[in-house]
C-alpha cells in the first residue's frame, strides 16, 4: 500500500491551450454575453411599452 500513489488528490487541469485559442474563446463568450444582455434589455423595454 505504501508504494501506491495517492488517489485522493484532484487531478491537475490540463495544460493551458494556445493563448490565441483562449483569446478567441474569451471573445466568443464575451460576444455571446453582450448579445444576450442586449436581447434581454430589448425584451424588458418591449414589455414596459405593452
Amino acid at each position: 500500500m505504501a508504494d501506491e500513489p495517492m488517489t485522493d488528490a484532484p487531478e491537475a487541469p490540463p495544460a493551458a491551450a494556445d493563448p490565441a485559442e483562449l483569446q478567441r474563446e474569451r471573445d466568443d463568450y464575451k460576444d455571446r454575453w453582450l448579445r444576450k444582455s442586449a436581447e434581454f434589455d430589448n425584451y424588458r423595454k418591449r414589455i414596459e411599452r405593452e
